[in-house]
């Protein structure tokens, strides 16, 4: 029994690192191409799996794209959002440095961000999986959510609003689009935070 315990334990691990692997390389993929242009094909190529494989963890291209979304990225974007919350009394200067980080994520993973709107385009599905971890942002902010509003349910939707309205800023200059220089980007973003949490140093 010990033995068939084991070897059901070493199925188990190797099966989450297959999911992984082509987690991963559905990431790799879609962000080297496009969301459009990305088939299972490339998928399991980079990560070294049929595709009989990948249909045994994935129906479709878009789902193992949400998995990835959510068990890899989203948790790197909540983490931030962690750390501001983690500053007890932040000032300006506080912000400005949490959004720093933020600015800096996104430029990191500039490719992906721009293919997952892409697949939010093309996939209706992932539109309601995206603003469910915008809200997820928000339950990472608990300490600073009054911060937003007196009334409960309006500071989480003017908190809920910020974050929307920074991850299309911050898209728009992963795309470039923006004349200004990243300083006067995070300035401006501070301006706009600042006001929101309504810090006024």
């Amino acid at each position: 029994m010990p033995a068939e315990a084991n070897r059901q334990s070493l199925r188990a691990l190797q099966q989450a690192d297959t999911r992984r692997r082509l987690m991963e390389a559905t990431i790799e993929m879609i962000g080297l191409q496009d969301y459009a242009a990305t088939t299972i094909e490339h998928i399991t190529a980079a990560a070294g799996a049929s595709r009989a494989t990948f249909y045994l963890h994935f129906k479709s291209k878009a789902q193992a794209f949400l998995a990835a979304w959510r068990e890899l990225l989203q948790p790197q974007m909540l983490a931030r959002y962690r750390q501001l919350d983690a500053i007890e009394d932040p000032g300006r200067a506080d912000v400005r440095a949490w959004l720093e980080t933020m600015v800096y994520f996104w430029e990191q993973t500039r490719q992906i961000a721009i293919a997952s709107n892409q697949a939010l385009a093309l996939e209706p599905e992932l539109a309601g999986e995206w603003f469910h971890g915008m809200d997820q942002g928000a339950d990472a902010l608990p300490r600073h959510l009054a911060r937003f509003g007196d009334d409960p349910r309006s500071a989480r939707l003017r908190l809920l609003t910020q974050t929307i309205q920074m991850e299309r800023v911050l898209y728009f200059w992963v795309l470039g689009l923006f004349a200004q220089s990243r300083d006067e980007l995070v300035d401006a973003l501070t301006d706009s935070w600042c006001h929101a949490m309504e810090l006024t140093d």
